[in-house]
């Protein structure tokens, strides 16, 4: 069949046979050229817009007395914006592209299809992952994050370091792996889209809003504030180094998890 000449012979047992195929197929839903330049300038865009703004016209403004609009300094103010937008957008944008990265391939039979192939569903999953954890990083993290620190630069050259900015933009960066993380293992529990939904994004809108201290504290829900600290050059205390350690060890767990489910899935 046509559709064959997709996948090379691959021999073997291993618990990844069959990855490079399958992430050869993953990352074309990434990289064609247009799509993925569009993607690219779309997330600086959707990310830089209100940075922008805020650092070179609100500034500007001013109420009908001659007093300026915005009394916070346009710095702080424009890099808070920057984080809080960063670290949604950045969770919806993974939970979007994960939503029916598994479940949809279920409902249409692909994933039966696929897995009669010589491949492992190990292999399966860690190739939506790879394939993923590269497009965010290239596509929306990277690309976004050196237009930022640009626009920082023009408006005030040396503002923040380099390695600063860096060490934000990594914060930001585990903040959507565990959405990533999260959506992949409810693709594996539920074949229902909404469910995956509703928790993903029940828990990136919703919990900021958990007044339960102890919960926070081993939740990603505020990692945006401990980006900040490494924005500011500011010590990290106990809490925010528990958000950090908290934070990955729900990544590796929900992809543990989902790998135990999905080898137990029938389908």
């Amino acid at each position: 069949m046509s559709s064959n000449a997709e996948f090379q012979m691959v021999l073997g047992n291993g618990r990844f046979r069959g990855f490079n195929n399958l992430l050869r197929r993953e990352n074309q839903k990434w990289w064609p050229l247009r799509p993925a330049l569009t993607r690219a300038l779309l997330w600086v865009l959707l990310l830089n817009g209100f940075l922008a703004l805020s650092l070179f016209l609100f500034p500007t403004l001013t109420d009908p007395e001659g007093n300026p609009v915005m009394d916070e300094d346009p710095l702080q103010m424009s890099s808070q914006l920057f984080a809080g937008l960063a670290a949604v957008g950045l969770a919806i944008g993974v939970i979007v592209a994960l939503q029916d990265s598994i479940i949809e391939e279920v409902q249409l039979g692909t994933a039966a299809w696929v897995l009669s192939k010589p491949v492992s569903r190990t292999a399966f999953l860690a190739a939506k992952l790879v394939a993923n954890v590269v497009g965010l990083l290239f596509l929306m993290v990277l690309p976004s994050a050196l237009a930022a620190y640009g626009l920082f630069w023009l408006y005030e050259p040396g503002a923040f370091t380099w390695l600063n900015f860096a060490g934000m933009m990594a914060v930001v960066t585990l903040h959507a792996l565990f959405y990533l993380t999260l959506a992949l293992l409810m693709g594996t529990l539920t074949t229902r889209r909404g469910i995956l939904l509703a928790v993903t994004l029940g828990s990136l809108l919703g919990g900021g809003m958990v007044p339960i201290k102890a919960l926070v504290q081993i939740s990603p829900w505020q990692l945006q504030q401990v980006g900040l600290m490494f924005l500011y050059d500011m010590p990290l205390d106990s809490v925010a180094l528990t958000m950090i350690g908290a934070t990955a060890v729900w990544c590796i767990l929900f992809l543990v998890t989902a790998v135990w489910r999905f080898e137990r899935s029938e389908f």
